[in-house]
C-alpha cells in the first residue's frame, strides 16, 4: 500500500548516515510522500540518492526495486570485505565462467578454486614459465616465454592450440580476449625495443598483425583496448588505431582491468612523475574510471595494509570472481617486509 511505502522511506531516511531533509525531520504525512513515492519518473530521482548500505529499498516492492536496479551504476564502488582462509598462493590466476578462479602456484601446480576460495579441484597441467592468465569459454589462455601463447579446453585442460616462440617477439606478459571471443591481443616485449602490442586470432593464436610501442598491461572494454604505458592509459581500437589518451590524477599506472562497465586501474611505487604529495599514497589506491575517463571512485588500501606495504610493493595480480576483486602483492625483494601483509585482499566489487 502506498502507506506502507511512505513509512520504509521515511525508515530508511532515518537510517544513520542517511542525508538530514531540509526542514531537519522527516516528514511523515503519507500525502506528502506518495505523489513521490509512487511516481516512476520521480521515485528513480528518489531512489538515486540512497547509498548502498540502504539496499532495503529494493525490497519495498516492485516498482522500488526497478527504481533501485535503474539506478545502481551510480552508486556502485568499491568497499573491503571480510578475508576468506586459503591455503594456495596467488602467483598468477585469472577468472573462469561459473564464479571460480584457476590459480597457478609456482613450483606448486595449477587448481580450481570458488568465490570462497575453497579448492574446487586440482588440476594436472604442467606449465611453467607463466607470464600472464586469462579464460573465457573458448578456453584457458596461457601466456609465457617458449611458447609464448597457449590455449587449453576448460573441460579436461587438454592443450587446444600454441603459438611457438618468433624472431620479432622474445616474450608475451599480459594478454586479454575480447568478448566475442575473436581476438587475443597481446603485450610482447622484443629485445631489443620498447615492446609491442599483438593482436592473434583466439582459435589458432596466428598473428594477425602487431601495432603500438607496448605497455605495462591491458584491458578490453566494449570495442576499445586499453593499454597503461608511459604515464597514462592509451586507448586503441581493434584494428590497432589510436584513439584517445586518458590521463588525471593517477601517475605512472602499472595495471588496469574491466569488469561490469567499469575500468580499475592501479599505479606504480615510481615517484617520477607524481607531486610530494602523493608519494605515500602510490601503488596503495584503485581508482574506477568510466571507459572515457571520468573518475568513479579513488579506494585507498586501509590504513593498517597501507602501512605494511613497502614503497616499491605494487599490485601483481587482480581476478574479479562474484563481485569479489581479489588482489595480490608483489613481495619480490621485499620478503621480510611484506611477511605480515595478506597475499590477497578481498574487495567488494
Amino acid at each position: 500500500s502506498s502507506a506502507e511505502v511512505s513509512r520504509q522511506m521515511a525508515r530508511i531516511c532515518r537510517q544513520p548516515g542517511a542525508a538530514e531533509p531540509i526542514s531537519g525531520s522527516v516528514v511523515e504525512a503519507d500525502w506528502v510522500w506518495d505523489p513521490v513515492l509512487l511516481n516512476v519518473d520521480l521515485l528513480v530521482i528518489v531512489i538515486a540518492c540512497l547509498e548502498m548500505a540502504d539496499n532495503a529499498a529494493a525490497a519495498v516492492c516492485k516498482m522500488w526495486k526497478g527504481a533501485w536496479d535503474d539506478t545502481s551504476s551510480g552508486r556502485r564502488g568499491l568497499r573491503q570485505l571480510a578475508e576468506l582462509a586459503y591455503d594456495f598462493d596467488f602467483s598468477h590466476m585469472t577468472a573462469l565462467p561459473g564464479d571460480q578462479l584457476f590459480v597457478w602456484e609456482k613450483g606448486h601446480g595449477c587448481r580450481v578454486v570458488d568465490s570462497q576460495l575453497q579448492t574446487v579441484s586440482l588440476v594436472s597441467l604442467d606449465i611453467q614459465n607463466v607470464m600472464a592468465l586469462t579464460a573465457s569459454s573458448l578456453g584457458l589462455f596461457v601466456a609465457g616465454n617458449d611458447p609464448l601463447l597457449r590455449r587449453y579446453s576448460l573441460d579436461d585442460f587438454t592443450l587446444a592450440a600454441t603459438r611457438e616462440k618468433d624472431e620479432q617477439d622474445d616474450f608475451y606478459f599480459e594478454i586479454a580476449l575480447t568478448s566475442d571471443n575473436t581476438m587475443v591481443f597481446a603485450l610482447a616485449f622484443d629485445h631489443p625495443g620498447d615492446g609491442h602490442i599483438v593482436c592473434l586470432n583466439s582459435t589458432t593464436l596466428a598473428v594477425r598483425f602487431r601495432f603500438g610501442r607496448g605497455g605495462d598491461n591491458l584491458a578490453i572494454c566494449g570495442d576499445e583496448l586499453f593499454v597503461t604505458a608511459r604515464g597514462k592509459l592509451e586507448v586503441f581500437s581493434f584494428s590497432g588505431e589510436h584513439r584517445r589518451e586518458i590521463t588525471g590524477g593517477f601517475w605512472s599506472p602499472s595495471g588496469v582491468m574491466h569488469f561490469d562497465g567499469r575500468l580499475f586501474l592501479w599505479e606504480s611505487g615510481d615517484e617520477d612523475e607524481a607531486p610530494e604529495e602523493d608519494y605515500a599514497k602510490l601503488g596503495k589506491r584503485i581508482f574506477v574510471l568510466t571507459p572515457q575517463g571520468a573518475t568513479l571512485q579513488v579506494y585507498d588500501f586501509p590504513e593498517g595494509l597501507a602501512q605494511l606495504l613497502p614503497r616499491y610493493a605494487p599490485i601483481y595480480e587482480v581476478a574479479v570472481v562474484d563481485r569479489k576483486l581479489i588482489l595480490s602483492f608483489d613481495n619480490r625483494g621485499n620478503e621480510e617486509v611484506l611477511q605480515q601483509v595478506p597475499a590477497h585482499v578481498l574487495i567488494g566489487a
